[in-house]
């Protein structure tokens, strides 16, 4: 489960996903001095980069080596890369380049963006989803997540019960889009592996709203969890995550495999004698 390899998407089905092919992204590029735009010879004012927090879940989380390492980079030798934004008219959406905006911004470094425009938040959000499982640096569990996003967001949520009393009123949205079928062709899989990680993405979500920091640590791989432990601990009660989430911080990486595992009985006692069972206490 946690090991599948997804290909790159084929072009061909981008379409669906990708940005409107009848809008020309524009290139701008923004002084660290002052935010502003230059488009041809042309200044115009740009509206703030927003950071919107469910697309910055989606991005790759990276470690504090790689961090020091980009950061050195941009010091060095500038963003040589564009920053992706969604615009949306009266403000931009950052979509790709959440590192390097926090670093240009701190450090100040100039730094360029591509505005893209997309038909709805659901193209916006799959946009993401497709450049994260193009790179190689992500962790498998990260990998199975992000393919099972893409089929829970275009399906609505059937038949999950509700969590700890509260009435599930966070379904995934509705829309027309690509079927299981669809997405298995564009990476590279199978149907069944596409629902399967759409079920793993479910519940690595549902243990998020109760600890966002265990949820970054399952997507980072740093704990050992079965797909069905997952599950077990997303239907545990909020108690039991938060007791998990602390084990996991302290580097206990089988507390999720440890809190979910039933308890094997103990064998019955039998009598010396051969005759019936013994019982605990004696006679």
């Amino acid at each position: 489960m946690l090991g599948v390899s997804v290909r790159p998407p084929r072009p061909e089905s981008l379409v669906p996903l990708g940005p409107r092919a009848d809008v020309e992204p524009l290139v701008y590029h923004v002084k660290s001095q002052g935010v502003f735009t230059m488009t041809k010879s042309r200044k115009t004012t740009l509206p703030a980069i927003d950071i919107d927090p469910e697309f910055s879940e989606l991005i790759h989380a990276m470690s504090p080596d790689e961090l020091a390492l980009l950061e050195e980079n941009l010091v060095t030798d500038g963003c040589r890369d564009h920053l992706v934004v969604w615009d949306r008219g009266e403000s931009l959406i950052l979509l790709d380049g959440h590192h390097r905006h926090e670093i240009c911004k701190r450090r100040i470094v100039d730094f360029q963006i591509k505005s893209m425009t997309f038909e709805d938040r659901n193209a916006a959000r799959n946009w993401i989803i497709n450049q994260q499982l193009g790179r190689r640096n992500i962790s498998d569990a990260n990998r199975t997540y992000l393919l099972g996003k893409l089929y829970v967001q275009r399906k609505p949520e059937q038949g999950r019960p509700a969590r700890n009393g509260r009435p599930d009123g966070d379904k995934p949205d509705t829309m027309s889009g690509l079927s299981a079928e669809a997405i298995a062709h564009q990476h590279g899989v199978n149907e069944r592996t596409v629902r399967r990680a759409a079920g793993y993405a479910t519940s690595v979500d549902a243990i998020g709203e109760e600890d966002v920091d265990l949820k970054r640590a399952i997507l980072a791989g740093k704990v050992d969890a079965s797909a069905s432990d997952l599950d077990s601990l997303a239907k545990a009660p909020k108690q039991t995550i938060k007791t998990v989430a602390r084990k996991v911080a302290q580097g206990q990486k089988k507390a999720i495999k440890a809190a979910v595992s039933k308890p094997v009985p103990p064998k019955p006692m039998v009598d010396p004698n051969g005759i019936g069972h013994a019982s605990a206490g004696g006679q």
